[in-house]
């Protein structure tokens, strides 16, 4: 395996830049008022994620770095919520070399010019040995357009973001996990999402930047970082389609006669 699982976990969107061991973020006490007052705001971004586009379809182009290897690929991505992706890497000539689809469940990785298409289950020994700590592939798509997953959160803690104008939110989910993320209220959308693992050790870190506009915006520039894997990953969106419809069909792909398939742990 060790022969796609750059490519693979690369295009699966599980990288991030090498940083150490990250600290609480620098923050600022607020007023009730202000507590007050950034909760509601909180509350109305969630309420309005249910109203926002369902799916996502542009080119990009991804970096991905670490100590051994760095470079970049363009292609184009689709995504639906919750968790359906589909990446097509393009050469320069602009011929696929690479198609990979999941759905939350399995994914499926076609090298092309090996005429070889790999898949298996993301609960499988390969997806757990490669992709970061704190990731979950059932919530693809809100991992890559900047929102919440769903589900019951508690706002714990907020304060005010060091020498800034946002927010630090400190959130557990029902499942024990926390997560800080940084809110700005204005505007009702997250730049940063930080996950933390129970020993409190930061594990996962995502930064969002140039978003549309409007509350359903969604940013162009996402970068993960993963601490388990010492890797780095940045993503650069253009030419999105404006109110793209998907449906479960648009995230398979019918592999060529003649290509081998491996289905691996």
């Amino acid at each position: 395996m060790n022969k796609i699982a750059l490519p693979l976990w690369c295009m699966l969107l599980l990288g991030f830049v090498v940083s150490g061991c990250t600290h609480f973020p620098d923050h600022d006490a607020i007023s009730e008022a202000g507590n007050q007052a950034v909760r509601t705001q909180f509350k109305e971004m969630i309420a309005s994620q249910k109203d926002c586009q369902c799916c996502f379809d542009g080119a990009v182009k991804s970096r991905f770095e670490n100590f051994f290897y760095n470079g970049s690929v363009s292609g184009y991505l689709q995504a639906m919520s919750p968790s359906f992706l589909k990446f097509m890497a393009l050469s320069p000539l602009g011929q696929p070399v690479i198609v990979l689809t999941s759905d939350g469940e399995t994914f499926h990785y076609v090298d092309v010019v090996k005429q070889t298409e790999y898949s298996g289950s993301v609960r499988g020994e390969t997806f757990q040995k490669y992709a970061p700590a704190g990731f979950s592939p059932e919530f693809t798509f809100y991992w890559l357009t900047g929102k919440l997953r769903p589900g019951n959160v508690n706002l714990v803690l907020t304060s005010r973001e060091a020498n800034g104008s946002r927010y630090w939110l400190e959130l557990y989910y029902d499942d024990g996990r926390k997560s800080m993320v940084l809110f700005d209220a204005a505007h009702l959308h997250i730049y940063q999402h930080i996950v933390y693992n129970a020993d409190q050790e930061v594990i996962l870190e995502i930064l969002y930047d140039d978003y549309d506009q409007g509350e359903c915006g969604v940013p162009h520039s996402v970068m993960v970082t993963s601490l388990t894997l010492n890797t780095a990953l940045h993503l650069k969106f253009n030419a999105l389609v404006d109110k793209v419809v998907l449906s479960r069909s648009d995230f398979s792909y019918m592999v060529p006669d003649g290509f081998q398939q491996e289905v691996v742990k």
